[in-house]
Order: C-alpha cells, then structure tokens, then sequence
C-alpha cells in the first residue's frame, strides 16, 4: 500500500516536471518571438518574396521561352502532324494492299469455315435423329439402363455462324 503511493507519487511529479519544462520552452519561444519580432517579420517577407519570385520566374521563363521559339515551335507541331498524316496514310496504303494480295486466300477461307459450319449442323442434326431412333426402336432402359441418361440429354446447340470476314 505505502509503495503503491509513492509510486503514484513520483508519477504525479514526473507528470509535472515534464509539464512545466514544456511550458517553460513554450514561454522561451514565445518571448524570444516578440524580443525578435522584427527580425522575425523580416524573415517571413523574404521568404514569401523569395517564393514569389521564384514561381514568376518559373512562370514567365516558360512563357518567354516559348515567346521567343514561336516560329520553331510552329515548325516543329507542323512536322509532328505531318509525320502522324503520312503513318496514317502508309498504315491504311498497307491495309488495302494486304487485302488485295490476301482476296482469294480470304475468300477461300471463308467458304471452307461455312462448308464447316454446316457439316457440323448436319453431323448433329444426324446424331439427334439417331437418339430419337435408338430410344424408339430398342428398350434401352432394360438392356441398357447407363445410356439412358445420354440418350435423354439435350442435344448441344451450334452457335450461328459469324458473318464477317477475317
């Protein structure tokens, strides 16, 4: 019990030691503020001059800059734009001449993937006739009750064939 409040007791003064050696810097600061105020006021100018300076430089050096290399500029956005033209026009000259070279190879393509297309709707028209006959025909579910389930399935859907070319 005795050790318990001589321990809250050295926390207490600890606490205020602590407390007034904050306040006595803080009291510092501010006195030594007013005793150099002036000297104070004149830092915080300089500063903001020496900010304010520095962006009108940075500002007005862009743009006298750019003032004074005008014409090179205009040049310069002239052959950019020229450049993008003429890789535009090579790109689309490219595109046709492909095209042209490619026609028959396209062409044939395009038959063989539709020739493809319906020989695979007519292979599953087939298979499903088929089903329809087998579980028409035979009983399947006394000889072979583990086909039952295939035979009843649907059927797999063949999505439309695309109309475009490559």
């Amino acid at each position: 019990m005795l050790n318990r409040k001589l321990s809250m007791a050295w926390e207490k003064w600890q606490f205020t030691a602590a407390e007034m050696a904050r306040q006595q810097f803080m009291l510092a600061g501010a006195l030594n503020r007013m005793l150099k105020r002036k000297m104070s006021q004149a830092w915080e100018k300089w500063q903001a001059t020496y900010a304010e300076d520095k962006y009108l430089a940075f500002t007005m050096g862009g743009a006298l800059t750019r003032w004074m290399n005008q014409k090179l500029s205009a040049c310069f956005n002239k052959w950019k734009d020229a450049l993008a033209d003429a890789r535009h026009q090579q790109y689309m000259m490219t595109q046709s001449l492909i095209s042209w070279c490619l026609r028959d190879l396209v062409k044939g393509f395009n038959t063989w993937r539709s020739v493809a297309y319906h020989w695979r709707l007519r292979q599953l028209q087939a298979e499903h006739k088929l089903r329809v006959k087998v579980k028409d025909a035979y009983p399947v579910e006394q000889w072979l009750p583990s086909a039952l389930p295939h035979l009843n399935s649907p059927m797999k859907e063949l999505p439309a064939l695309p109309a475009g070319n490559l």
